[in-house]
């Protein structure tokens, strides 16, 4: 994971630029695959946007306040939609991005599943899904992440992982201190074992970490289950084997009894 973005939910003034940024770029790059510009600005896809915004209400008057949480991918360092893809579809880039191959995509919605953020989006009308690419053209070309680039106020920032994690630490210990209150950063270390530390870090209150969208050991348990079941494969075939042999062995054992009951019987 060289590249990281970082997001300061507290320096955010919701202006929603990254977001119109994320739609243009993404449409720009449809343009660019060759797809009818008037076809791209009549589609409202999932593939158009990859930046959306949650919003909730905490609290009530005098004191409401609207929290607007972002779903967008985490580029995680162990990639549950990476690792489970059965198309091989899903790809890591240079940077740490994760990206989907939308020629190499069957919309099997694999991916959905295993996602413990919801992120993945399936687009029913071409049978593919389709979720944010870190940008990932413009990256290795030199360039920020569309978001990155038109955020007014530096509360989004990209670069190297140290270079952005020095930073991000510096602001959560003055907020901290200025606003004697528990700021999360979220994605900097592991935050769990199903999706490892994240391409994409955010700083947040702590207090309002659930309405950020900043759940706690994100993982989906069925199919965490099913990693640990594949990655053992191998010694849990052997006691599969085993837990067999011990079945006949007993099996042949009460069949021997029954028959030798009835020897004495007759």
């Amino acid at each position: 994971m060289k590249d990281t973005i970082f997001y300061d939910a507290v320096n955010c003034i919701n202006c929603f630029a990254c977001m119109a940024a994320c739609s243009t770029e993404n449409r720009l790059r449809q343009k660019r695959q060759g797809k009818d510009l008037i076809q791209i600005l009549n589609e409202e896809e999932s593939d158009s946007f990859y930046l959306k915004p949650v919003t909730t209400q905490k609290g009530s008057y005098p004191d409401a306040v609207t929290v607007v949480g972002f779903k967008h991918c985490q580029h995680c360092e162990k990639a549950p939609c990476l690792d489970n893809c059965p198309s091989k579809a899903i790809e890591r880039r240079p940077g740490g991005q994760v990206v989907i191959n939308d020629d190499a995509c069957t919309g099997c919605r694999t991916c959905v599943d295993v996602c413990p953020f919801d992120v993945p989006q399936y687009n029913p009308a071409r049978n593919k899904v389709s979720k944010c690419i870190g940008c990932f053209d413009r990256v290795e070309n030199g360039l920020k992440p569309a978001c990155v680039n038109a955020c007014p106020t530096g509360a989004l920032i990209s670069g190297p992982r140290e270079e952005i994690l020095k930073k991000a630490r510096e602001r959560k210990t003055h907020y901290e201190k200025r606003l004697n209150k528990p700021v999360v950063l979220y994605g900097a270390e592991s935050e769990s074992h199903y999706v490892g530390k994240l391409g994409w870090i955010t700083l947040a209150p702590a207090a309002y970490a659930e309405e950020y969208l900043l759940p706690d050991s994100p993982e989906k348990q069925s199919m965490a289950l099913r990693s640990f079941v594949r990655s053992s494969s191998g010694w849990g075939m052997g006691l599969v084997a085993c837990a067999a042999a011990v079945h006949s062995l007993y099996w042949l054992k009460k069949r021997r009894e029954k028959i030798a009951d009835k020897e004495v019987n007759s």
